[in-house]
C-alpha cells in the first residue's frame, strides 16, 4: 500500500514536482508562468485597456501571479543549476518574491471576483486595504531572510521567526478567501458557482501550503507535489470563472446600453410629443381665457369654460411629466432642504392616501441642504408616494424617510458614488415587485395597472429628474412584503444654507404696477399662436412688431432703425431659432431683453439657461408678470 502511494505521488510530480530531483520543480513554474501570461495576455486584448474598475483588479491580479511564478521559476532553475553562494543568494531572493506575488495575487483576485458578485464598491476596498496590511506581514517574514542570507550574520532569524510569520500570513490568506465564499455564496447570482470553486481550488491550496510551512521532511516531500499540482489545476478554473464573469458583465452592459438608447429614443418621442402639445394647449387656454373675459358672459356660459381650463391644465401636468421625464430640460437649482419641502407637502400628500393608509415621517435632522429644483423635487415625493399607495391599495403603511450619507456609507448605493449625499426613502409594505418587474419599472410607459389606470411615467420621470441633479435612485423589494425606492442626491459644499425669502416683500413686488406701451418684437412661426400672443400683448397696452421666423426678426431689426424694447421669439423656429437669432440682434443691440417661449427647451441643442424663459401653455398674467421680471433684471 505504501508504495503505491509513492508511485501515485511520483506521477504527481510530474508536473507538480517536489519528490524527485530538484529539475523536477522547474517544470510546474514554467507552466504556470505560461499559463498565466498567455491567459493576461488574452483579457489584455479583449479589455483593450486598463479599467479603474473590477476588470482592472482582475487584470493587475493576472499580472502578479504571472510575475509570481516567473519568480518561482527563476528561484527553482538557479538551485538546479548552479550551487554557487552568490546564485544560492539570489534564489532566495527569488524565492522571497514569489511568496509576496503569490499571496498578493490571491487577495487581489478575491477582490475581484467578490466585486464582480456582490458589488459592493466598500468591500471591495476593504479588502484591498487589507492586502496592504498582507503585504507588510509578508514583508517582515521575507526581509530577514534576505538579509541573513546575503550576510554573515548567524542571528538563527530564519530558522527562528521566519516559518512562523509565513504561516500566520498564509493563514491570513486562507481567512480572506474563507470570507469571500462565504459572501459570495449568500449571492442569488448564477454567476457564484464557478467563481466559488475556483476559490475553493485556492483555498485548499493555501491549506496544503500551511501544513507545508509546519511539516518536516517527510510530511513536506509528500504535500510538496500537491501543492504544485493545485497550484496549476486552479489556473484553467480561474480562467474559466473569470471569463464566465467577464461575459455576464459584458451581457449586462449590453442590456444597460440597449435600455440607455430605448430611453433616448423614448425621450426624443415624448420631447416631439410634448412640444407639439403645448403648442395647442396654448392655444385652447389662451382662447378660452379670452372667452372668459368678455363681459356679456353669464354664469352658465362661464361653466363649460372653467371645465375646458381644468382638462387643459391636467393635460399639461401630463406634459409637465414628460419634459421632465426628458433629459436635458433646465432647472432652476438652489440651496434646499429636503425635510422642509417634505414638510410643506403634507397637506397635498394626505389628500393622495386613503383614510386607513398610514403615513409615517422618519426624517433626519442632521441632514445638509442640496442644490435642487424645489418643483421637480416635490414631484419625485409625490410620484413616490403615489406609486407607493397603489401599492397598498388603500389598507397599509406608507413611510417617508431621509438621512444623510458619507461617501463610505454602506446604506447607501451599491455603486461607487464617493460624496457626500442626502437619500429620500419612500417604503411601503404592499404588494412588492419580483426580480422581473423591478428590471423594468423606470421605463417609461410601463405600468403594472390596469388599462386606463395608469400612464407608467411615474417612476420614470422619478429616474430621470433624480438623474439630472447628478444623483441615483434604485429599489428593493419583496413580493407581499415591502418596497422601498432610494433617491440620493449629492451634497455640494456650497448649499451650507437654504436662502430665506421675505413673503412680504414678495407680496408687495406682485402688487406692482405692470409695465404697457412697450415696443415689442414677437416671432412666432405658427400663425394661431403668433396671433393669441400679439392680442394678449396688444390687450396690455403694448406696441407690438410681429416676425414670422427668426431670420425675419434679424432683418426687422436691421431695417428698422426704431427701438425695441423687449424681443419674445419663440425657441424652435425654422431658418434660425430663436436663441440664434438673438445672437446676431445682440451683436448690434447688446442691451435689448430677450424673453424665450417654448413648448420643450430640450429639443435644442444647448439650452441657453441663462437667459429668461418662459414655458407653454401660460397665462395672459404669467406672461404679463414673466415681462415684468425680465425688465426689471435687465
Amino acid at each position: 500500500m505504501a508504495d503505491f502511494i509513492s508511485y501515485a505521488l511520483d506521477i504527481l510530480a510530474l508536473t507538480g514536482g517536489g519528490r524527485g530531483p530538484v529539475t523536477n520543480n522547474v517544470t510546474p513554474h514554467l507552466l504556470g508562468a505560461i499559463f498565466w501570461g498567455v491567459f493576461g495576455l488574452y483579457l489584455a486584448l479583449c479589455y483593450k485597456m486598463f479599467k479603474p474598475n473590477a476588470d482592472g483588479l482582475l487584470m493587475v491580479s493576472i499580472i502578479i501571479q504571472f510575475f509570481a511564478e516567473s519568480s518561482a521559476f527563476a528561484s527553482v532553475s538557479l538551485q538546479a543549476f548552479s550551487s554557487s553562494p552568490l546564485n544560492t543568494s539570489t534564489s532566495v531572493f527569488w524565492q522571497s518574491i514569489q511568496s509576496l506575488l503569490s499571496d498578493t495575487g490571491r487577495i487581489l483576485l478575491c477582490a475581484a471576483f467578490l466585486h464582480f458578485v456582490i458589488r459592493q464598491a466598500l468591500l471591495t476596498k476593504r479588502v484591498i486595504k487589507l492586502c496592504f496590511g498582507f503585504l507588510a506581514l509578508v514583508l517582515a517574514s521575507e526581509i530577514p531572510l534576505i538579509l541573513n542570507t546575503f550576510s554573515s550574520i548567524e542571528a538563527g532569524v530564519q530558522d527562528i521567526y521566519r516559518p512562523y510569520l509565513l504561516t500566520a500570513s498564509e493563514l491570513l490568506v486562507t481567512m480572506i478567501l474563507v470570507y469571500c465564499i462565504v459572501r459570495i455564496a449568500t449571492s442569488k447570482r448564477q454567476i457564484r458557482w464557478p467563481v466559488m470553486i475556483a476559490l475553493a481550488f485556492l483555498l485548499i491550496e493555501s491549506l496544503v501550503i500551511c501544513l507545508l510551512y509546519m511539516s518536516d521532511g517527510a510530511l513536506y516531500s509528500s504535500l510538496s507535489p500537491i501543492a504544485g499540482n493545485l497550484r496549476l489545476w486552479a489556473i484553467p478554473i480561474i480562467s474559466y470563472a473569470a471569463l464566465q464573469v467577464r461575459h455576464v458583465e459584458q451581457v449586462r452592459r449590453h442590456h444597460g446600453v440597449q435600455a440607455n438608447q430605448r430611453l433616448e429614443a423614448l425621450g426624443k418621442l415624448s420631447s416631439g410629443i410634448a412640444h407639439d402639445f403645448n403648442n395647442h394647449l396654448q392655444i385652447i387656454l389662451g382662447y378660452n381665457e379670452m372667452a372668459k373675459g368678455l363681459s356679456d358672459q353669464s354664469s352658465k356660459q362661464q361653466e363649460p369654460l372653467n371645465r375646458i381650463e381644468e382638462a387643459a391644465l391636467k393635460a399639461g401636468e401630463l406634459i409637465d411629466q414628460l419634459l421632465a421625464f426628458r433629459r436635458g430640460q433646465p432647472v432652476e437649482l438652489k440651496a434646499v432642504h429636503l425635510n422642509e419641502i417634505i414638510t410643506q407637502l403634507n397637506p397635498m400628500v394626505s389628500r393622495l392616501l386613503a383614510p386607513n393608509t398610514k403615513l409615517i415621517y422618519n426624517l433626519d435632522t442632521n441632514i445638509r441642504p442640496i442644490y435642487a429644483d424645489q418643483t421637480m423635487l416635490e414631484q419625485v415625493i409625490i410620484n413616490l408616494v403615489d406609486n407607493a399607495k397603489d401599492a397598498i391599495n388603500g389598507c397599509g403603511s406608507i413611510t417617508i424617510c431621509t438621512r444623510s450619507l458619507s461617501s463610505e456609507d454602506r446604506h447607501g448605493n451599491t455603486g461607487e458614488p464617493g460624496y457626500e449625499r442626502t437619500q429620500l426613502i419612500v417604503s411601503d409594505d404592499g404588494t412588492g415587485m419580483d426580480e422581473s418587474t423591478i428590471t423594468r419599472i423606470f421605463e417609461p410607459f410601463f405600468t403594472t395597472k390596469a388599462i386606463g389606470e395608469g400612464t407608467g411615467l411615474g417612476l420614470s420621470t422619478v429616474h430621470s429628474i433624480v438623474t439630472n441633479h447628478r444623483g441615483s435612485v434604485y429599489v428593493k423589494s419583496k413580493p407581499n412584503r415591502y418596497t422601498r425606492i432610494y433617491a440620493e442626491f449629492p451634497v455640494s459644499e456650497l448649499a451650507t444654507h437654504v436662502e430665506s425669502h421675505d413673503s412680504q416683500s414678495t407680496i408687495e413686488q406682485n402688487k406692482k404696477t405692470l409695465p404697457s406701451n412697450l415696443t415689442i418684437l414677437l416671432a412666432e412661426d405658427e400663425p394661431v399662436l403668433r396671433n393669441l400672443a400679439r392680442i394678449l400683448l396688444e390687450v396690455n397696452g403694448h406696441h407690438v412688431v410681429i416676425a414670422l421666423d427668426g431670420q425675419h426678426a434679424v432683418d426687422i431689426i436691421r431695417t428698422d432703425q426704431s427701438s425695441v424694447d423687449l424681443c419674445i421669439f419663440d425657441v424652435m423656429m425654422p431658418v434660425l431659432t430663436g436663441y440664434e437669432a438673438y445672437e446676431q440682434i445682440h451683436q448690434t443691440h447688446p442691451n435689448t431683453p430677450v424673453l424665450f417661449i417654448s413648448g420643450d427647451v430640450s429639443r435644442t441643442s444647448k439650452a441657453q439657461t441663462h437667459l429668461a424663459h418662459l414655458q407653454k401653455p401660460f397665462s395672459s398674467t404669467q406672461l404679463h408678470e414673466k415681462i415684468r421680471s425680465v425688465l426689471e433684471n435687465s
